[in-house]
């Protein structure tokens, strides 16, 4: 399918989209993830690597295990200034060079799903749990139901300070210790198979 970007207007009226492929320089035209900040645009691909875009997405660089991914399938990614995250198979891949080369960390959960980070803070969402890291990915300590998660499938995680949101296969799981110990909330989703989370103040 690739990528579909919406073409912001300054009239009323419908948004326009334009879909990038390979064409345009994605790895694969199936984006497991999308990560945007200004004209900067992460897309992970399908067992094609990480494809980035400085240009709004109208080109992609792609970059694959031979910059240092664990593997090519991307599942989730985040950027903060010119660190990159990408979850892969296999480990938590971070690039501090615009994505030039990838140092790999193992969670020790294998295929990851989610990343997120906040300073030197990396959540890694998986199959087995929410793996957090306080080094800035050298190690991880992991978090399953037995802490209060919803499901030990984390699909997508947020953090703001020390509040950590886990969209989970069982509803939305909130700590505001760090990590260590979540409440689960179902009431009022229109499923409790959550696929992604993002706060904002008291809105999540």
């Amino acid at each position: 399918m690739g990528f579909i970007a919406a073409t912001p207007i300054a009239r009323a009226g419908p948004l326009t989209f334009s879909t990038k492929t390979t064409t345009n320089g994605l790895g694969s035209n199936s984006v497991q993830a999308i990560y945007a900040i200004g004209s900067t645009v992460y897309a992970g691909t399908g067992c094609g690597g990480i494809s980035i875009s400085t240009n709004g997405g109208s080109s992609f660089t792609n970059y694959t295990s031979a910059n240092g991914l664990s593997s090519n399938c991307v599942n989730g990614v985040y950027a903060s200034a010119s660190t990159i995250y990408a979850a892969a198979a296999f480990g938590v891949n971070i690039s501090t060079n615009g994505g030039s080369n990838f140092t790999s960390t193992n969670t020790g959960n294998g295929n990851l799903i989610s990343v997120f980070a906040l300073g030197s803070t990396v959540y890694a969402g998986s199959g087995g749990g929410l793996s957090i890291s306080t080094n800035s990915g050298s190690s991880y300590t992991t978090y399953t139901s037995a802490d209060g998660l919803g499901g030990t499938i984390v699909n997508g995680v947020y953090a703001t300070g020390s509040t950590v949101y886990a969209a989970t296969i069982g509803g939305v799981s909130v700590s505001t210790n760090g990590g260590s110990i979540y409440t689960n909330y179902t009431t009022g989703l229109g499923s409790n198979d959550v696929r992604w989370v993002y706060a904002s103040g008291s809105s999540v």
